[in-house]
């Protein structure tokens, strides 16, 4: 027979396992994920790929080369964290005032193998250049191209500085609390309080 003490303790359990999946959602990202990820180019030379896959820790996951055609050497390095992750441009060998530019095709650098990525935005970009200015060509940067699907994203630069640094954070439906859960906790939290309130 279903009783009011049985409901009460059902109301209670109910409580505690939708705090806990709300909290788990609160915890999800990219952190000891296994991504892959490339380097391509449409007119350039990469010298050195991406080693991939690698696992999402707190080093630099992703390190290559590309050549451009003025023979000038660029080091790109995706560092991945949790919730954001970090691309660096540095230039190694030189030509006259380093900066080259093409179409949004000059390097592209996609990953896959994601975990539910809902959302993608750049949040900061900075430029230590000594050739000349960062804003070179109008923009404060030079990312041509951000795609993504849950669990994939391809960037793609029409221009590459020494010293470049974008830094992008992502969003995953999992950080947000589903209205279920939601739901369910306040249903169990009102059993709870009416559970008290009897006693």
């Amino acid at each position: 027979m279903f009783s009011i003490k049985t409901l009460q303790n059902w109301l209670k359990t109910t409580a505690i396992i939708s705090a806990t999946s709300l909290s788990f959602g609160a915890n999800a990202g990219l952190m000891g994920d296994s991504v892959e990820g490339a380097l391509s180019t449409g007119n350039q030379t990469i010298t050195t790929q991406f080693s991939s896959p690698a696992i999402v820790d707190a080093g630099v996951e992703f390190e290559g080369v590309m050549t451009d055609v003025f023979n000038q050497v660029w080091s790109v390095s995706v560092d991945i964290a949790d919730t954001s992750f970090s691309v660096s441009i540095t230039e190694s060998t030189r030509n006259g005032d380093g900066n080259v530019s093409s179409g949004n095709d000059l390097l592209m650098i996609s990953l896959w193998d994601l975990v539910t990525v809902d959302e993608v935005i750049l949040t900061n970009y900075t430029c230590s250049s000594t050739g000349s200015s960062c804003d070179w060509g109008g923009n404060n940067s030079h990312l041509a191209t951000l795609d993504y699907t849950p669990t994939s994203l391809s960037l793609g630069f029409n221009a590459l500085y020494d010293g470049e640094t974008y830094t992008f954070s992502t969003l995953s439906q999992a950080d947000v609390p589903a209205p279920l859960a939601i739901g369910l906790m306040l249903i169990g939290l009102v059993g709870v309080r009416a559970a008290r309130g009897r006693k």
